[in-house]
C-alpha cells in the first residue's frame, strides 16, 4: 500500500462519511482516495489561493479566498492536512508557508484545530468540539 493510500485509509478511520475535509497542499488525490468531499469548490486550491505567481495571474484571488473563509466559517472540516516540504515549479513557498502567510485562514487553523498526527510530509489538525 502507497503512503498516500495508507494516509488516505487514517482519514476515512478518523472522519465520519459526510465530513468535508481541506487537503492544504499539493496532494488533491487525498480528497478521492479518502472518499471525503473537499470543503472547498476548488479541489486543487492551493494552486488558486496562494500569493504564488501563477495565482496572481488568474483574476479574483481575493474572492476566491473570501468564498473559502466562508465555507469553512459555515462548516468547519473534519480535519485540515497540511503540506510541508512540497515546494515545486508553481509554488514557491510550502504548503505551510503560503498557510502562515494567509493571516486569516491561519487564525481559523489555530482557533478551531489541534494538531492530530503528522504523516510523511502532512500535518493533520483535526476539529476541537
Amino acid at each position: 500500500m502507497s503512503l498516500k493510500h495508507g494516509f488516505a485509509a487514517w482519514i476515512r478511520a478518523q472522519v465520519p462519511p459526510g465530513e468535508h475535509i481541506l487537503v492544504w497542499a499539493t496532494a488533491p488525490g487525498i480528497y478521492s482516495l479518502s472518499d471525503r468531499a473537499p470543503a472547498t469548490r476548488f479541489p486543487f486550491h492551493k494552486i488558486l489561493m496562494t500569493d504564488a505567481p501563477l495565482s496572481r495571474m488568474i483574476p479574483g484571488l481575493d474572492g476566491r479566498r473570501a468564498e473559502l473563509l466562508r465555507r469553512i466559517d459555515r462548516e468547519r472540516p473534519a480535519v485540515i492536512v497540511v503540506g510541508r516540504n512540497d515546494r515545486n515549479g508553481f509554488e514557491p513557498e510550502t504548503s505551510l508557508e503560503s498557510l502562515v502567510h494567509w493571516p486569516e485562514l491561519m487564525s481559523r487553523v489555530k482557533g478551531s484545530y489541534d494538531l492530530a498526527t503528522q504523516i510523511d510530509n502532512f500535518m493533520v489538525f483535526r476539529r476541537r468540539p
